[in-house]
């Protein structure tokens, strides 16, 4: 579906994610899906819940991809904090990415407002394919 100007609506991802890799993919389909489209990475889940604790946004994000195992500050963790902070649920979707498939680690982050669950899809093809899906869904939801 396209906007008004018959052109994709630009998009806002957030990418919290240790491994550089990984989050070079998802940037790179984020970028081919519509050059417009923004994506910010952070390596670091402090730096990444300082960010998303801010309320004056000059552009909130569209989405955010967030991995679960990472040094300092798990994604599990980082969800605690936002929601003892009342910010959940965060007014974009968070879909926490990651390559594990313990249901633990599942059922823990399903149980915040707004944030479901997606075990990383191996190889680039297979991401590209997963990530546009969810992209073309958030500009249906942003343009409706």
């Amino acid at each position: 579906m396209q906007s008004p100007t018959n052109r994709p609506a630009e998009l806002f991802i957030v990418v919290i994610d240790d491994t550089s890799a990984d989050a070079f993919i998802v940037q790179r389909v984020v970028g081919k899906h519509h050059a417009d489209n923004l994506c910010t990475w952070f390596a670091d889940a402090d730096e990444a819940l300082d960010f998303l604790m801010k309320s004056d946004h000059s552009r909130p994000p569209d989405l955010v991809l967030l991995d679960i195992k990472m040094p300092k500050m798990t994604g599990l963790e980082l969800l605690g904090k936002l929601d003892e902070a009342g910010r959940l649920p965060y007014p974009a979707p968070i879909i926490v990415l990651s390559s594990s498939t313990m249901r633990r680690d599942i059922d823990e982050a399903e149980r915040f407002a707004g944030v479901s669950y997606k075990t990383k899809p191996s190889g680039y093809v297979d991401t590209r394919r997963w990530l546009n899906s969810v992209l073309n869904e958030v500009v249906r939801n942003k343009i409706s």
